[in-house]
């Protein structure tokens, strides 16, 4: 769709010649992992023309938003099944063979490939476990934890009992 604005000076918006034309590609580059850089790199339009025509075309942003939802939901499931662990059903080849004698009495084989399904137990990753802690429950699972005012006076507390505790193994 091409709009016209009127009494508008200056040249035609590169929008037309090198975005429009290119939406599809834009999405599948999307659902490649690629970020905002490198699509506008790949358009070869600046950083600034492309945040303009995600806010004046809808289309463009949507073509973005709507693809790196969908890979950015497809990683997240993955990283849960890593931090998890699961079971999958994997489609596995073996031999048969078959042995038969035939009418005069003499030893026959025939073999022939089939498939059985086994399933795999995949334990859970502890680094995925990690990240995932440190991501979705940060106040939990940083790396230095915040305490509250009362919560440092308790650890002060606990601290000076556990000092007084070992001076007195020591004199003993």
């Amino acid at each position: 769709m091409v709009v016209y604005m009127a009494n508008k000076v200056g040249r035609k918006s590169n929008y037309y010649t090198l975005v429009e034309p290119n939406l599809k590609i834009i999405e599948y580059w999307c659902r490649d992992g690629a970020i905002d850089e490198e699509i506008w790199n790949r358009l070869g339009i600046s950083k600034t023309s492309f945040y303009k025509y995600q806010n004046e075309h809808e289309e463009f942003a949507n073509a973005l938003k709507k693809e790196k939802e969908l890979v950015d939901y497809s990683v997240e499931d993955s990283l849960l099944m890593s931090a998890r662990g699961h079971v999958k059903e994997l489609r596995k080849p073996f031999k048969l063979k078959e042995v038969y004698y035939d009418d005069k009495g003499k030893r026959c084989e025939n073999e022939r490939v089939a498939y059985g399904i086994e399933e795999v137990y995949y334990p859970p990753v502890p680094l995925s476990i990690i990240y995932w802690l440190k991501n979705r429950m940060k106040g939990k699972w940083r790396d230095k934890p915040v305490f509250s005012d009362e919560e440092k006076e308790t650890i002060e507390k606990l601290d000076k009992i556990l000092e007084s505790l070992d001076n007195q193994a020591g004199d003993e």
